[in-house]
């Protein structure tokens, strides 16, 4: 795992909304990984990685699109040659306050989600 993606990480885990997520994922350092790489979850919803260097997340398609089309990042495709068009791959660059905001927004779509699922 990247340093940038550990910085993250420290960041997450100071904030009340995230910290959980950031135990939780810390704990499972030995457990089973999603797309070869340690996943954020919000309830069991994934919605933050690392992989390869980037930061991956799950948005909407439409804000993926929106996303991939100002040049913030690309589809991601976890190496099967099918791009995942929920989920962007973000590279490192000006990663603190770029990725900070898309994994925020990610946790939010992903504990909305969980509630919608739950009622």
């Amino acid at each position: 795992m990247s340093a940038t993606f550990e910085a993250l990480l420290d960041v997450l885990a100071a904030n009340p909304r995230t910290a959980a997520c950031v135990a939780e994922h810390r704990a499972r350092s030995g457990g089973r990984a999603r797309f070869g790489a340690r996943t954020l979850k919000v309830d069991g919803r994934m919605f933050a990685m690392p992989f390869e260097g980037a930061l991956v997340v799950k948005l909407t398609e439409a804000r993926v699109a929106e996303l991939v089309a100002a040049r913030v990042g690309a589809p991601f495709d976890p190496g099967h040659g099918r791009k995942m068009k929920a989920w962007l791959a973000v590279p490192p660059r000006d990663a603190a306050p770029t990725w900070l905001e898309l994994v925020l927004e990610a946790h939010t779509l992903a504990a909305a989600d969980t509630k919608r699922r739950t009622r």
